[in-house]
């Protein structure tokens, strides 16, 4: 006996259902140059003084960015941020961090004046508990 009918295949074990990755939305700007923009910049670049003006205000550049780096380096900005908005989002947050603080020395996780040693970044309590070893002091500390 024969069956026309087709058997449904066996999905196999390791084969998952992927989803497809995620894109990053194409920006709303100025569309794409056109042939205009093209052919209009190339007469401009054929003109000496064009020329002498880019240069001119490449050489500006070169300086400004030679007497105040960190204006022109994106060092630390997340990505599809512009600096004014990433520096708004920290000053927020820094304000955040603090009413945590504030909130955190309140119920007494975090002590008011703390009593102990600040090593590497950590505060260490000014006598350990009993069974270990004392905590170092910077008069213990080798340099």
């Amino acid at each position: 006996m024969t069956d026309n009918h087709q058997k449904p295949k066996k999905k196999s074990a390791t084969t998952r259902n992927l989803k497809p990755r995620k894109k990053s939305l194409r920006t709303k700007g100025s569309p794409r140059v056109t042939r205009a923009t093209s052919d209009r910049l190339k007469e401009l670049w054929a003109t000496p003084e064009f020329r002498e003006r880019m240069k001119q205000r490449d050489k500006d550049r070169i300086e400004a960015a030679k007497s105040n780096p960190a204006a022109f380096s994106r060092l630390g900005i997340p990505d599809g941020m512009k600096r004014a908005e990433a520096i708004r989002l920290w000053t927020q947050t820094d304000a955040l961090a603090d009413k945590f603080i504030v909130a955190l020395r309140k119920t007494g996780e975090i002590p008011e004046d703390p009593d102990g040693v600040l090593y590497n970044g950590f505060l260490l309590p000014a006598e350990p508990p009993p069974g270990l070893p004392e905590a170092p002091t910077p008069e213990r500390m080798e340099p």
